[in-house]
């Protein structure tokens, strides 16, 4: 569930114009299990690269940034390293895109 409602948002996202490609994420939480991260990178079609770092630390170089530390977020980031990469599973697609469509028909008649 938590999965298709991450998935969910990308949609509205995408609705709005903004067309992710590619997700890079912290290891911690949710993306550190292979089911969630498979999921959403098959639903989306976009791989998710898993780099070295972790939420908290993005939340303090998004406010170094904000305070003038770094002179953009690329150079923020510079350092981080690629720990994992999850590529979406084209076989698996029909199967995950049933049941997400199942899940958002039942989201949405609430």
């Amino acid at each position: 569930g938590i999965a298709f409602s991450f998935v969910y948002g990308m949609e509205v996202l995408n609705e709005l114009g903004l067309h992710v490609n590619k997700l890079r994420v912290g290891n911690d939480n949710l993306f550190q299990s292979q089911v969630f991260s498979e999921t959403i990178s098959t639903l989306t079609h976009a791989p998710i690269e898993m780099l070295e770092t972790t939420g908290a630390i993005g939340a303090a170089r998004g406010a170094a940034f904000a305070n003038g530390a770094f002179n953009s977020l690329a150079e923020a980031v510079s350092g981080d390293k690629l720990e994992k990469e999850y590529q979406p599973i084209s076989k698996e697609y029909q199967a995950y895109s049933t049941a997400y469509e199942n899940w958002k028909n039942n989201l949405l008649k609430t």
